[in-house]
């Protein structure tokens, strides 16, 4: 087999090598993003509410009656 031929597994050991390396990094990083998150005071607060109204009041002849938009026809 050729020198300069690379395989899978020569691409697979370079991490292993370094696994503490990653393992250390991925660690701070939780730990730095934890702490500015716990540190930082919330700038944003969201309300919503929610406004019920009856149906709109449809007249007739003999008064006024309580009706759905779109439920039948006078």
């Amino acid at each position: 087999m050729d020198e300069s031929t690379v395989e899978l597994i020569d691409y697979l050991r370079v991490p292993w090598r370094q696994k503490w390396v990653i393992i250390v990094t991925f660690v701070a990083a939780i730990v730095a993003a934890r702490s500015v998150g716990q540190a930082v005071s919330p700038t944003y607060q969201v309300e919503t509410s929610l406004l019920l109204l009856p149906p709109p009041i449809i007249g007739t002849r003999g008064g006024a009656r309580w009706q759905p938009v779109g439920a039948g026809s006078l």
